[in-house]
């Protein structure tokens, strides 16, 4: 098994994933007895384990962690790293490198070519060094500092600022000094290149304080802290309240605290930072719950406010900054959005994100929204049902070009909102879904309604028992005209998605997913009245990419047609959990000449995919049959074998 030990070793945290290996498990904070058990586990008769430390920055008490070594009795350990490799080229080829790099370490000479001459290119470098070691850094958290700081000051507007970070970090990216993760939202920053950029940022113009020793209890002591721009401070525990400091430099602070129990700071504690134009607090499992120091309203120069993990009882008092531009709130829990709020009204991003279900959602004060004119984006998630005259506010705000609410009443779809011209990207959710199996028929009215959909990209439909059909009349060639991901799941009465007029609007589909649909037959079903020669006068799907359909026990193919189809763009098929399928089109052909992936199979290669299901459901049948077969002889086994014992017993 594999662990990391970082720069600042967690023991508990190497225990913890040493003992989940070897299916232990370890109770209680005591580090001590924690090691005695991990080292009784793995010195059991016949315990074969290779325990690999990686990222090993300084001396680890093996025998407190609980690894044994060789003073426990009959074990064995080998410990290996750095320049005991066995290989005697390695140091001669180290010294050649250092000689092409003309004695500079690597990674100087990698990251001053990456950020010659690009001054953001090197503050985005130097702000992500102040995220935790081995952490995924979030990129809009990025963007929020950058323009708290005034980085993209000269810049038009929002989306021009998230354009600029997006480009910045793909920079970084290509020279290799970032590292994408998984989610498209973060990126990572190697252990390596994060102490060098450390270490860059601890001298010149701006000089930042990373404290992340998780083992310190008090705040970090120096002797002076006049001389900081940038600070990040992350704490397990402290002692005492940290005092009053004189920070007159101080541009962005970042505290972490990784206590449970509430936490205040002290009421003068930010008066020696009246230059601070951005504050993150983050708090732990978001159960610390942290009173607002009555120092943070003179803050008169505050521009960013970033709230996470944190149980926030009442933040009127934000309602004092009104230079703040961004206030973010996520995994925060917060029961009202209090009327003050209103008075912040140079905010342009006003966001709160809040997933858990098991608290009332927040209330919004009435009058709130509507007095932030300059707001570009709003998204709130978590908030209690917004009615219509809640959207009523949103009129005002011409500037608005992001909006999303996770809960509207149904009287929103049927009222005429003058929302901003510059409207380009919003989610309205409407109707409690989650809850209520008997949904209101809220996506039969909006398309009964025939609102244009002219901008939308990403439709997703699940748990509606009431549509059988996506539409059940024909579509002007606009209204999906720019759907890029489309997503049905779980809608029990849908027996087919759609018909082919209405294909012929999608002309921009990458990306189809039917998950769950337990009642539909076919994907594309016969045009009524019309036969079925129309459907193939224009191509349908012409960009499909990736197409996914699982769980749908009742289909028997994707489409009914005599003539030859093309899917010129499909790269990647799944199809799981659909036993009646027994062929892509009925009748006719299916060709897709850019297909490289059929359920995750790289080897597979099929330029038809009629061939590729019927041979899948012969398999699957003649697979079914031999166990069926194999069933059947084991019971005939079985009978031939009570009837010898009952002939041998009368004998």
């Amino acid at each position: 098994m594999l662990t990391i030990s970082q720069q600042q070793p967690d023991i508990k945290k190497i225990q913890g994933e040493i003992a989940a290996g070897v299916g232990l498990s370890l109770e209680g904070d005591d580090l001590l007895q924690r090691g005695d058990r991990l080292r009784s586990r793995l010195m059991q008769k016949d315990s074969r384990v290779l325990v690999i430390l990686d990222d090993v920055w300084k001396k680890v008490d093996l025998k407190r962690v609980g690894i044994p070594s060789g003073s426990d009795r009959n074990y064995w350990c080998k410990v290996k790293a750095g320049n005991s490799a066995d290989d005697p080229s390695l140091p001669d080829i180290a010294k050649a490198v250092a000689k092409e790099c003309k004695g500079l370490p690597l990674a100087i000479v990698t990251v001053a070519g990456a950020l010659k001459g690009s001054d953001e290119a090197k503050d985005a470098f130097l702000h992500c060094s102040l995220f935790e070691e081995d952490s995924n850094i979030c990129t809009k958290e990025l963007l929020r500092y950058g323009m708290g700081l005034g980085i993209f000051s000269e810049l038009e507007n929002l989306e021009c600022a998230r354009n600029r970070v997006s480009n910045l970090l793909e920079t970084l990216k290509n020279c290799f000094l970032l590292s994408q993760v998984s989610d498209k939202d973060y990126v990572k920053m190697h252990d390596v290149v994060r102490d060098m950029a450390i270490h860059i940022a601890s001298e010149g113009k701006h000089i930042f304080l990373v404290s992340h020793n998780v083992n310190s209890k008090e705040f970090p002591r120096k002797d002076s802290y006049e001389q900081y721009s940038h600070m990040s401070i992350v704490a397990n525990k402290f002692d005492e309240r940290p005092r009053p400091i004189s920070c007159p430099r101080l541009k962005l602070l970042m505290l972490k605290f990784r206590f449970k129990e509430g936490f205040k700071l002290q009421d003068d504690f930010f008066d020696g930072m009246s230059e601070l134009t951005v504050i993150s607090l983050s708090g732990y499992d978001e159960e610390s719950i942290l009173p607002f120091p009555s120092s943070i309203q003179r803050l008169s120069n505050l521009s960013t406010f970033w709230l996470s993990n944190l149980r926030l009882d009442d933040v009127s008092i934000i309602g004092k900054l009104v230079t703040l531009e961004i206030l973010s709130i996520r995994d925060s829990y917060l029961e009202e959005l209090p009327v003050e709020i209103g008075n912040l009204t140079n905010l342009i991003i006003l966001e709160y994100y809040w997933y858990e279900g098991y608290r009332k959602p927040m209330r919004i004060s009435p009058g709130v929204l509507s007095r932030l004119v300059r707001l570009e984006e709003l998204h709130m998630v978590g908030v209690e049902d917004c009615s219509y005259s809640t959207l009523r506010e949103l009129e005002s705000l011409s500037r608005l070009t992001a909006l999303t609410f996770d809960e509207c009443s149904e009287d929103v779809i049927y009222s005429n909102l003058g929302l901003s011209s510059k409207l380009t990207r919003y989610a309205l959710k409407v109707g409690e879904v989650y809850m209520d199996f008997s949904i209101m028929k809220t996506y039969d009215k909006i398309i009964a309604l025939k609102v244009s959909c002219p901008n939308l990209e990403e439709l997703c439909i699940k748990w509606s028992y009431s549509i059988t059909a996506l539409c059940s009349h024909q579509l002007p060639t606009a209204y999906f005209s720019k759907l890029v991901t489309l997503e049905v799941s779980w809608c029990g009465k849908l027996r087919n998605l759609t018909s082919p007029s209405v294909v012929r609007s999608l002309l921009n589909l990458q990306r189809l997913r039917i998950i769950g649909c337990q009642s539909m037959e076919e994907v594309i079903t016969k045009e009524e009245q019309q036969g079925d020669e129309i459907m193939c006068n224009d191509p349908l799907f012409p960009r499909l990419e990736k197409l996914k359909l699982e769980n749908l026990p009742k289909l028997g193919h994707f489409i009914l047609t005599k003539q030859a189809l093309e899917f010129p763009f499909l790269r990647e098929v799944e199809i799981h959990k659909c036993p009646e399928m027994k062929t892509f089109v009925q009748q006719g052909s299916a060709s897709t000449k850019s297909l490289k992936k059929v359920n995750n199979e790289d080897k597979v290669k099929v330029d038809d995919l009629n061939e590729w299901i019927h041979q899948r459901f012969i398999s699957s049948k003649e697979e079914d049959g031999s166990k069926s077969e194999a069933s059947h002889e084991d019971g005939t086994v079985k009978l031939l074998r009570k009837k010898m014992e009952a002939n041998l017993k009368i004998q």
